[in-house]
């Protein structure tokens, strides 16, 4: 039952290869002194929609080194503040308390954070941590997508990316319509 086509793992190659070449590639693959340099990647169709991406990534284009700093070199490059984040950018990040875990709490340590005061951002992530309705995978994603200039927040299904992105954008929408001026 295994062996049949439908439970056989599929491998797409994509390579820039002649048709007339495309023994030699083989040929080559089983190669030990090329194998050894080589990858094989395995994975469901599904891969092949990412491919208009991954060609758009290694294009050498004003796009591609724009992201440079996010997909390779130091770890530490572009986890700036946003841009948007102002020297004087507070936010309130009430939205993510736990009303059971907070009744009679001060949470005002949460309410203005200037954004750009490490100690403050630290006091409010620890609040949060104990105070939260978010566990604390979750909060860790809400807090690098409102901190860094990019974030990633993946999973397998069931553990509440979706969840953890309404509570990013509530927070920021939140914080913008505070502070728009009345009018």
């Amino acid at each position: 039952e295994l062996a049949s086509d439908e439970h056989r793992p599929r491998v797409g190659l994509v390579c820039n290869v002649s048709p007339q070449n495309v023994m030699e590639l083989v040929t080559g693959l089983l190669d030990p002194a090329v194998s050894a340099r080589a990858v094989i990647l395995q994975t469901c169709d599904s891969f092949f929609s990412y491919k208009p991406v991954l060609e758009a990534l290694q294009a050498k284009s004003e796009t591609s080194r724009l992201m440079e700093k996010y997909l390779a070199g130091d770890t530490h490059q572009g986890t700036e503040l946003p841009a948007y984040m102002e020297e004087t950018s507070t936010m309130d990040f009430s939205e993510l308390l736990d009303p059971a875990k907070t009744a009679g709490v001060d949470c005002s340590c949460v309410q203005r954070v200037l954004m750009r005061n490490e100690v403050e951002r630290e006091e409010a992530w620890d609040f949060l941590r104990m105070h939260s309705m978010l566990d604390p995978a979750q909060l860790n994603g809400v807090v690098a997508a409102l901190t860094q200039e990019v974030a990633l927040i993946q999973g397998p299904p069931g553990t509440g990316k979706s969840y953890v992105g309404v509570k990013i954008v509530t927070t920021l929408v939140k914080n913008s319509i505070e502070r728009q001026p009345e009018g």
